[in-house]
Formats: C-alpha cells, structure tokens, sequence
C-alpha cells in the first residue's frame, strides 16, 4: 500500500457497517436461561470493542448478558429479567463492567460465542487484536476489560488502523 494510502498496510478508513446476514449478530447464542442471574455489584464501568470483517464493521449486538424479556426499545436494552456482570445495552460497542478482573473471553462466553486465535463469533481466520492502539500478541480471550479499553479485532483484509481512544457515555 502506498504513503498516504493508510500507510503500515492499513485501509485508509474502515467500509461501512456490513450489510445482511454476513455481518449481523445476535445477542445470544446459548439458551439465556443459562445466564447468571442476580444483580451484579459494584459501579459498571465501560469498555470499547469493534470488530471487523473483511475491513467490514460488525455491530456488537445489544442485549448481551441481559436476560429477556427486554425492557427498552429496539435497538436499545435498558434491562431485562436479570443481568450477567457484563452486559451491552445498545448496538455500539459499548460493554458495561462490573467487577475486576474479567476479559474479553469471559464477554465471549456470557455472550455465547467462541473467541479465539483463529476467528471470532461465526468468522474464521488469523484474529489481529489491538487493545488503546497497541497490538496485543497474546490469546484474546485474556485481554483485560478495563475501565475505557478500546479494543479492536479483525479478521481479513483490509486492515482497518485501530483506534486509540472512545468517547465513553457520561457514568461508564
């Protein structure tokens, strides 16, 4: 790729949100009956993920971790029966923490989907993770979800350089 075109073998800029069911995902995969139910402790905080496909972005779904029926309006998940320690509300990204020490698998597993090195949800392929715009070199399921982590996965081409930074909601 040429200077000036994206540079370090990036896309200048990601496509669009992907269109159909290649690039649309739902909120749960496992029965959610089987979701921890209580109401999780502690003050959330906030968390950033994008993913891409093919430079294509795919939406986080809302309602990971919240038990339906929902209460809200589509697309926005206000609450529900019960509530996992990690949870998404609306289809940006955005992932409510509570509690220390959880990772981007343990929203994977809430969510019912795999994570790993070689693909994510129902895409296959080499995952490049980047957690505040640094590549992460390990397993992604142990990237840490910390307060106001921008964390970015891709898989295919083209790259999409990863953002830094979010602009968290007011209380996240």
């Amino acid at each position: 790729m040429a200077a000036g075109c994206g540079g370090a073998g990036y896309a200048p800029e990601p496509r669009p949100i992907g269109v159909g069911d290649r690039f649309t995902l739902a909120p749960g995969a496992v029965e959610t009956t089987q979701l921890p139910c209580g109401t999780p402790s502690g003050t959330p905080f906030g968390v950033h993920l994008e993913l891409f496909v093919d430079g294509w972005v795919v939406l986080v779904p809302s309602g990971i971790g919240i038990r339906p029926p929902w209460v809200g309006t589509i697309p926005y998940v206000r609450s529900g029966v019960c509530e996992a320690p990690i949870v998404t509300r609306e289809p940006t990204g955005v992932i409510e923490v509570r509690g220390q020490g959880r990772t981007l698998g343990d929203l994977f597993e809430i969510w019912g989907e795999p994570l790993g090195r070689d693909g994510f949800a129902r895409y296959h392929g080499a995952v490049t993770a980047h957690v505040d715009g640094r590549e992460w070199d390990g397993d992604p399921r142990a990237i840490p979800l910390r307060r106001h982590a921008q964390i970015v996965l891709q898989l295919g081409r083209p790259r999409i350089r990863p953002h830094q930074v979010y602009g968290f909601p007011e209380g996240l």
